[in-house]
């Protein structure tokens, strides 16, 4: 009997919540496995859940639980003092002069929500998989999910673990105590890490010596719908974002932006929701009534992608200050909308400065973002429509989620 090939996508939520929206490209070109059992470790809401029409997938969810009883968390805890990584990472940590008591307690929740997800996992692979299956793990990210796919490496014989690698999963610094648990036992267990971005993997590269050619890059991609025809007149000149309403993604700063802006007929669409909201909608009040704002909240993506197909969409702005490759670049320029963006992470590996777009530096004051928008509103035609078609041409070759993904499964099968 032909042994299977089996994946295990290990996710955050997804297909479940409205996270992880990018997997819902992913997902489409699975291709070489026999089965596809995917775990989403915690849902916080199961009454969400993304319609999966392949019937080789199978989904498990895990609720993330709110609260929790002490006597369950004390015995949580207590299975993870018998787990020898545990011990293995305090004593790393102890030799880099690193370990204290915030660091013991974010090892030790790490590894004890891990362990208890491996169990429960492990069983179900072992009545849902025929034995002397070939299983490749995935996680989606380099977190806990990838320290649970190195732990269901050890007990499945015939099996690998892989893991992408995005920003927040990457970046120490930017976690409290500039602390990502388990890193030394992840890197020496993974078969191969994915990239999201040649950025992300310099930075592994610098970071984490492995000793081991397993460090690879694997691109994103969005899915194509194709290019409408807009008014390249730009009057009004139409801008657009996408990004969610939190401090780090500073969406404040385009406001700021057009409040300046008094010579110029403009509207800007802000597709996401956040925190910042309300506060948003304060600020958008004294803006001058040359410029209009739509405050769209949060839409599914296949109402946000019927949105650039249908409006004429001039010029997308990104000014966060902290990013990986962010998917809604890759959207919008797939459908040839010219970006202005922050100069930060992988970005520059999407905005091409003078070709797609122009960039930012990350510590950019108002009167710059003002500049690089009157700078598209009074470009001239042909040199607009080249913008337009360099976007649309650099996303075709770096970008197209068909490309990327067919190619990212092929070499799962063969790892």
């Amino acid at each position: 009997m032909k042994k299977q090939k089996i994946l295990v996508l290990l996710t955050e939520s997804f297909p479940f919540d409205r996270k992880e929206n990018f997997l819902e490209s992913e997902i489409n070109f699975i291709n070489g496995f026999d089965q596809v059992l995917i775990f989403s470790c915690s849902v916080v809401d199961v009454n969400y859940q993304r319609e999966l029409d392949d019937p080789k997938i199978k989904i498990f969810p895990f609720l993330f639980l709110q609260s929790e009883s002490n006597i369950h968390k004390f015995f949580r805890y207590l299975n993870s003092l018998f787990q020898i990584p545990f011990w293995q990472e305090l004593r790393h940590m102890q030799k880099l002069n690193r370990l204290n008591l915030n660091i013991f307690k974010t090892s030790l929740d790490f590894v004890s929500f891990s362990e208890q997800r491996v169990k429960k996992i492990s069983k179900i692979i072992k009545n849902n998989v025929p034995p002397n299956s070939e299983i490749v793990f995935y996680s989606y990210w380099l977190y806990y999910h990838a320290y649970i796919g190195t732990r269901l490496k050890q007990k499945f014989v015939k099996s690998k673990a892989i893991s992408r690698a995005h920003r927040f999963d990457v970046h120490e610094e930017h976690r409290p105590d500039s602390y990502l648990p388990m890193r030394s036992y992840i890197f020496e267990n993974l078969d191969a890490v994915y990239s999201i971005s040649d950025y992300t993997k310099h930075y592994l590269e610098r970071n984490y010596f492995t000793g081991k050619d397993n460090f690879k890059v694997s691109k994103l991609g969005t899915i194509d719908y194709g290019i409408c025809t807009v008014n390249i007149n730009r009057k009004p000149l139409k801008l657009v974002s996408c990004s969610s309403l939190i401090p780090l993604k500073r969406v404040h700063k385009i406001i700021e932006a057009l409040k300046i802006i008094q010579d110029i007929e403009i509207e800007w669409t802000h597709f996401g929701d956040g925190i910042l909201l309300e506060k948003l909608c304060e600020l958008s009040k004294d803006v001058s009534a040359n410029i209009k704002i739509n405050l769209k909240g949060n839409v599914s993506n296949p109402e946000l992608m019927s949105a650039y197909m249908k409006e004429d969409f001039h010029l997308f702005i990104n000014v966060s200050s902290i990013e990986g490759v962010p998917v809604s670049i890759m959207e919008a320029i797939s459908f040839g909308i010219p970006v202005v963006a922050t100069d930060v992470g992988g970005v520059s590996e999407v905005v091409f400065d003078g070709d797609n777009g122009l960039l930012l530096d990350e510590n950019f004051n108002t009167e710059e973002l003002v500049a690089k928008i009157k700078y598209f509103a009074y470009l001239e035609n042909e040199r607009y429509k080249e913008f337009r078609e360099k976007a649309r041409e650099i996303w075709l070759e770096k970008y197209n989620a068909e490309t990327n993904y067919r190619k990212f499964y092929s070499d799962l099968t063969r790892i």
